[in-house]
């Protein structure tokens, strides 16, 4: 058997352009949670716009009004930094935080 351990060597203590991140879903409704899970578990921070404040992008479907709906053309929505759970500038590293929360290990 064999078995891996990750090491987050990339993770700050402030996100920056061109980090990737993870919405914390917990403050989000259940409607919401379902919502922010169909675009996309993992996304990109495109700008901040100042301490407190991150323009992300997300994989949007176009042509969807459900999921164009309070995001720019470009698939962009400001969130406040309460809203992301965890950030890195290497995007392998999500995933292997998803993968390891989905088979609980």
């Amino acid at each position: 058997m064999i078995t891996k351990f990750k090491i987050f060597e990339n993770v700050s203590s402030i996100p920056k352009v061109g980090d990737y991140i993870l919405m914390n879903l917990d403050i989000f409704s259940k409607t919401r949670q379902t919502w922010i899970n169909a675009l996309s578990s993992i996304a990109q921070i495109v700008e901040v716009q100042d301490d407190f404040f991150y323009r992300i992008k997300f994989d949007i479907i176009e042509g969807n009004p459900e999921f164009e709906n309070g995001f720019d053309k470009e698939g962009c929505r400001t969130f406040h930094l309460s809203y992301l759970k965890y950030w890195s500038e290497d995007k392998d590293e999500l995933e292997a935080l998803v993968s390891s929360k989905k088979y609980n290990l």
